[in-house]
């Protein structure tokens, strides 16, 4: 029996190192996955920020080409009103001599000769 004894007290250290081992691969384990954790969660992180930035640019870019549209649209529309006020000016100037002589011909009186 002292050699089983002697046997199992030259084992319990050999074993006693590779379970202090095993532990140390087991702390190192997870300390490799947790710093893979955190750099996952930060490229995530960047990744997001990176595509709402990429998307504040997008829709500000919609917004100005919305904008310089509407602009586009309400001058075009100015446009056309100064051409028909040019239009309405000439043919109202070519019309005064006559309704001139029509708001005359209410405040003179008329002869026999005339209606």
């Amino acid at each position: 029996m002292s050699h089983t004894s002697n046997v199992s007290e030259s084992i319990l250290p050999v074993i006693a190192k590779q379970e202090r081992e095993l532990l140390a691969r087991i702390r190192s384990s997870e300390e490799e996955a947790q710093a893979a954790i955190e750099k996952a969660r930060a490229d995530a992180r960047s990744y997001r920020q990176g595509r709402e930035s990429s998307l504040a640019e997008e829709v500000a870019k919609i917004r100005r080409e919305a904008e310089e549209a509407r602009l586009q649209e309400f001058q075009e529309t100015v446009d056309v009103a100064e051409r028909a006020l040019v239009d309405v000016r000439i043919e109202a100037g070519r019309r005064v001599p006559e309704t001139a002589k029509k708001v005359l011909s209410l405040f003179l009186p008329s002869t026999r000769g005339e209606n």
